[in-house]
């Protein structure tokens, strides 16, 4: 490091000059800070500092590339590809006279440059779902209470809003005086966060007046709230000048405010876009449109009323419709073949393991079809994502539809419901009963049963021991086929349950039908009664079956039936999604028995009910999600040594990251003798990880990548000069 005040150059892990003792610092060449030498980044704009930024030290130039200076390229959108690569050549050309830097040290410093890029706290652009929850008549309350009464009216309101709004996974953005504003969907994204807003908006409902009836005793005043939720697109982020909140910018937040405004006291009100992702899981009453100040258009609104009782009346993400049941004949063959064994008592087990979107549920239902009307008795549960911790949720919620055990009924009557269903067969009430109730938290001693006194882990194994009783029982009247979906998301003991169950129904007429996604890996033995069925992606052939099943009757047009293919991959949900979107969109015009074109097939966009569980694929790739993003503006595919030479990670954690990217089915590799490749495994996953960026940090990462194409591709650029052009084009 060089010394500002007497020149002498110091070894770079100096703090201070060896000459003449002064402190030196690293001064930062793009907004002038002098910064302490231990710094890597600028302290004020997150600048990376090489080890040439030091004060007093001459700089390394910085490479031009298209967009700057004279550069005809700059704005130039419509130059044909061949023009924009030869005057970006020509521009590389004029770099390399200019600068005494060799091209190696200019990519270098692009390299530097973009890892202090990523280095800062960057605001994205994601779907959210905005929740907003305001008190009613809080000026009122404020005017006939004392402050200090009044403070710890709010403190308790804040902290039961804090509580629910995180036990559903949202995130509280702010606290205006009494209202609250709350975000789903960020800092991490999941699959069903305008489901997870709506059912914490109930149960908020729900607090508040239990809470308010606690208020009336002592203060004699009622509180109630109004909630107004919409989803829509926004950018995220902070937004500086000393603020370090991340707040959503866009219209989804102001919109879920005036949707409030709307709702009557006690009440939550969602928009038409809200209520599109949530109408196959909540029951809600269509208020009709409404005219909100500010927005120049009226606004569906809709009213949750409450949960579908039944589990089986909800639509869980990622599940097709029975259209989608395509190219899926052998595997039907072989549900058929299996459900046949078990009911001539030869019990099978069959996982039926895929990709989200792959139409695991449809062949399920496809399966339960072939059961209506035979001699089957069809029992379902599902893991969640709510209650990966709950100790065995889905065979409890099973046994509570199975006996009709509802919350407001007291203990007698729900120890009634159980001895109703239990009596028609075999059983020893005085030992099954209170086994059974300890699991669905009753107290089984209120109805006369004496107390358990076995170990938690006794009491685990009785309990396993009833439960494949109770359905072994169920056997000999009719076939039992127990269907247990999501096994990504059930507890540890649901599935210690799920193997005793495996090991136990090999001579029995059972058939156990399970679901799960790529990362679960199987926990029981191989048996020789198990079976597993690998979901892959429908072909080309199949993709064009299912999108033109969807369209019903009318004929797409081909390049848009090209298009979904190409968006889709294969995977069903995906398809039937985005041909849904086509279909209600303003898109098309019917004519006679075509659809025709009216807008361009670039306007195709990807749908809300996608976004969520797509964007939830990269946030959980934690640090490696900018990785993810920055290949993204490199292209679907791209080579490894160019991303080598764009980002400034280490080659070792490069490629580990990558390895790990691959593992995580986000990635696929391609190696050849002399180069490696690497592609997203999906478009809709790339295009999502490419929007997600800022506009203005795709162009960034599109100008350093021009600059180091320059530079350092020479060859790359000769032989797809497109590949240049398009860089400089987006930047």
């Amino acid at each position: 490091m060089r010394c500002h005040k007497c020149g002498f150059e110091s070894p770079a892990a100096m703090n201070f000059c060896g000459k003449c003792g002064n402190a030196l610092k690293k001064h930062c060449s793009n907004c002038g800070l002098d910064n302490p030498p231990d710094f890597k980044f600028c302290g004020r704009c997150a600048e990376f500092l090489s080890t040439g930024n030091e004060v007093g030290s001459e700089s390394v130039p910085k490479v031009s590339p298209a967009g700057a200076g004279n550069n005809p390229l700059s704005g130039a959108t419509n130059n044909s590809a061949d023009n924009a690569a030869s005057s970006a050549s020509n521009n590389a050309s004029n770099n390399a006279t200019n600068d005494a830097a060799e091209p190696q040290a200019q990519g270098r410093q692009l390299s530097e440059t973009v890892a202090g890029f990523q280095s800062q706290h960057q605001a994205e652009r994601r779907q959210l779902t905005v929740l907003f929850c305001d008190i009613v008549g809080s000026s009122a309350i404020a005017e006939i209470m004392d402050p200090e009464d009044l403070r710890e009216i709010y403190r308790e309101y804040r902290q039961v809003c804090s509580a629910v709004i995180s036990h559903h996974l949202g995130y509280v953005a702010q606290y205006l005086g009494d209202g609250i504003l709350a975000y789903f969907g960020y800092p991490t994204a999941q699959e069903d966060d305008a489901r997870r807003a709506v059912a914490a908006a109930l149960e908020l409902q729900q607090r508040i007046k239990d809470l308010s009836k606690t208020i009336k005793q002592v203060n004699k005043i009622n509180m109630s709230v109004r909630i107004g939720i919409h989803t829509g697109l926004v950018v995220v982020g902070e937004v500086g000048a000393g603020d370090k909140r991340s707040v959503a910018l866009g219209g989804a937040p102001n919109l879920a405010a005036r949707i409030q405004d709307q709702a009557q006291p006690g009440t939550i009100l969602i928009s038409s876009a809200t209520y599109r992702l949530v109408s196959t899981a909540f029951e809600c009453e269509d208020l009709g449109q409404f005219s909100l100040k500010g927005f120049s258009a009226p606004v569906q609104l809709y009213r949750p009323l409450q949960e579908f009782a039944l589990v089986d009346q909800i639509e869980r993400v990622g599940t097709c419709s029975s259209a989608s049941i395509v190219g899926r004949d052998g595997e039907l063959k072989l549900l058929n073949h299996e459900i046949q064994q078990a009911h001539r008592g030869q019990g099978q087990v069959v996982l039926v393991n895929g990709e989200l979107g792959m139409g695991k549920s449809s062949l399920i239902n496809a399966c339960k079809e072939m059961a209506l009307g035979g001699d089957f008795r069809v029992f379902e549960c599902w893991g969640r994502a709510y209650y990966q911790n709950s100790f065995m949720y889905p065979v409890i919620e099973l046994l509570r539809r199975t006996f009709q055990i509802e919350g407001a009924q007291s203990d007698k009557e729900k120890l009634a419901k159980i001895e109703s269903a239990l009596m028609r067969y075999d059983f020893n009430l005085a030992e099954v009963v209170p086994l059974l109730a300890d699991l669905l938290t009753i107290n089984a001693v209120s109805g006369g049963y004496a107390e358990l006194e076995l170990s938690p882990l006794q009491k685990k194994q009785e309990i396993f021991a009833t439960l494949l009783t109770l359905i072994s029982e169920l056997s000999k009247q009719k076939c039992v086929i127990l269907v247990v979906e999501d096994l990504h998301w059930v507890d540890a003991s649901t599935l210690e349950f799920l193997n005793f169950l495996i090991k136990n129904t090999a001579k029995a007429r059972i058939f156990l039908l399970l679901s799960c996604r790529t990362e679960f890996k199987p926990t029981w033995d191989k048996q020789s009664h198990a079976s597993l069925i690998n979901l892959q992606p429908l072909n080309k052939n199949e993709t064009t079956q299912l999108i033109e099943s969807l369209a019903g009757d009318k004929k797409l047009p081909r390049e848009l039936v090209k298009q979904i293919c190409d968006k889709t991959d294969g995977t069903p949900y995906f398809i039937e999604e985005i041909t849904k979107m086509v279909l209600e969109s303003d898109m098309l015009t019917v004519n006679g028995q075509n659809y025709e074109l009216v807008a361009p097939i670039s306007s195709l966009s990807i749908p809300s009910t996608l976004r969520d569980s797509l964007m939830a694929r990269i946030d959980c790739l934690g640090p490696k999600k900018e990785l993810a993003q920055l290949s993204s503006t490199l292209g679907r595919e791209f080579a490894l040594d160019l991303l080598e030479a764009v980002s400034a990670w280490d080659e070792k954690k490069l490629q580990d990251d990558l390895s790990q990217l691959v593992v995580a089915e986000l990635f696929d590799y391609r190696g050849q003798s002399s180069q490696s490749y690497y592609s997203f495994r999906h478009a809709l996953i790339h295009e999502v990880a490419y929007r997600s960026l800022l506009k203005s940090t795709r162009q960034k990462y599109h100008k350093r990548i021009a600059g180091i194409l320059q530079h350092r591709f020479s060859d790359m650029v000769t032989e797809n000069p497109e590949l240049l052009a398009h860089h400089c084009t987006e930047a």
